[in-house]
């Protein structure tokens, strides 16, 4: 599953969270099943916090980010110096302090997409073409999302 030109995206999820609930549970299967769709990933969360160790034994790939607070300029740095280098296509933020650090790096860097979810991903496919809950479809869920980053990033 690709973007309707072709590419593949490259997605930065954020999560300041040092703990491992459910939201964290639902961070790491999305990522793995754009990873698993041929999208690139990475994942910026406190190094800390239980998210690091479980992505890297999932085979994600992380950045250590502090998260410490919504305006701490070393956060802001690292999340801005992985936009650039790893040429992030959008921005996918989960909790309040990573929305911030996330929104205004995405907001410094330029032309990246920054996009806070208060929904989990079935509720954000469903948003994205899906007519009822009960039809939903992973795989044409999620292109048709692919589809909505990808337009939105232009």
């Amino acid at each position: 599953m690709t973007g309707p030109d072709g590419e593949r995206l490259t997605v930065l999820f954020t999560e300041s969270s040092r703990n491992f609930g459910g939201q964290e549970r639902r961070l790491l299967r999305e990522a793995l099943w754009l990873l698993e769709a041929g999208h690139r990933v990475r994942i910026a969360s406190p190094p800390e916090g239980i998210l690091c160790e479980r992505a890297r034994s999932a085979g994600v790939p992380v950045d250590a980010v502090p998260m410490r607070g919504s305006a701490e300029p070393g956060s802001l740095l690292a999340v801005l110096r992985i936009l650039r280098l790893h040429r992030i296509d959008v921005i996918y933020s989960h909790s309040g302090k990573d929305s911030w650090i996330g929104g205004f790096a995405g907001l410094l860097a330029g032309a990246v997409v920054r996009l806070c979810r208060e929904a989990g991903l079935r509720e954000r496919l469903i948003a994205a073409g899906q007519e009822r809950a009960n039809d939903f479809d992973v795989a044409r869920g999620m292109e048709r999302l692919v589809r909505h980053f990808r337009e939105v990033a232009r």
